[in-house]
């Protein structure tokens, strides 16, 4: 296997993982324990929260599981191509309320908290020698009703999790993605003092990565403790969710 270019220059200094980790789609054979997998959700777990409330919730599946079957059958046509290979797969989802006074009463930022939960576990996979790659194609009611997720529960992605595979065996038309992706330039994302001019720089970036784009713990269940590029939004999916960076194929690379 031809090893994939690294393009990546980061602005300021960086540690290496973070510029190495990326979200493949080929994927090889070789299987996962469910060991291996419950240490990448142990990495999840230790994710910092809003008052500690942890809203993050996720089941698994090891391939050739019923959960498993349940979790890909729920993913979009494009993204089941490739993400059925992988050894396991992750559904990421969050507790949309907290218990206060009697009651349950919302909590703004489950959806927050659930992406630091996924930020962790991916970088945990990558120090392990495993790529992740989020998703966000998926048909969120099959999905619900395969893996039997709680009222009150917010669903945010898939992660197709395992060793990175061949390209060559990606079909064609995925073969050109499977490269590292880039980063806008942190003046472009960040500023001192405050957003002052940034929401009509920000239009116009948007409108370059759009077209930039168009080229280019229970197993198996939830216990109760916009278009994509893959796949359309489904009825009743939320407009942004924790893992969401670019529709249906979250993290692309």
């Amino acid at each position: 296997m031809t090893p994939i270019p690294m393009t990546r220059t980061p602005d300021h200094p960086v540690d290496p993982q973070f510029l190495t980790r990326w979200s493949p789609r080929a994927f090889a054979p070789e299987a996962m324990t469910e060991a291996q997998v419950l240490s990448v959700l142990e990495a999840a777990r230790w994710a910092p929260s809003a008052s500690n409330l942890q809203p993050w919730r996720f089941a698994y599946g090891l391939r050739g599981d019923a959960g498993f079957v349940a979790m890909a059958g729920a993913l979009a046509a494009g993204n089941r191509v490739w993400a059925e290979k992988a050894a396991a797969l992750i559904v990421v989802a969050s507790a949309q309320t907290v218990p206060k006074d009697g009651a349950e009463v919302p909590n703004r930022t489950h959806a927050f908290d659930a992406g630091a939960a996924w930020a962790q576990l991916a970088l945990q996979a990558h120090l392990s020698g495993w790529v992740a790659h989020a998703m966000g194609g998926f048909d969120h009611d099959i999905l619900r009703t395969a893996i039997a997720v709680p009222e009150g529960f917010a669903l945010h992605c898939v992660v197709a999790l395992g060793r990175h595979g061949d390209p060559a065996d990606l079909p064609e038309a995925l073969r050109a993605r499977e490269v590292f992706s880039t980063r806008r330039p942190i003046a472009e994302l960040a500023t001192r003092g405050g957003f002052q001019g940034s929401t009509k720089a920000a239009a116009g970036i948007e409108g370059e990565a759009r077209a930039d784009r168009s080229q280019h713990v229970t197993r198996g269940d939830l216990d109760a403790g916009q278009r994509g590029r893959d796949g359309p939004v489904q009825q009743g999916q939320p407009a942004g969710t924790a893992c969401h960076e670019h529709g249906a194929d979250l993290v692309g690379a």
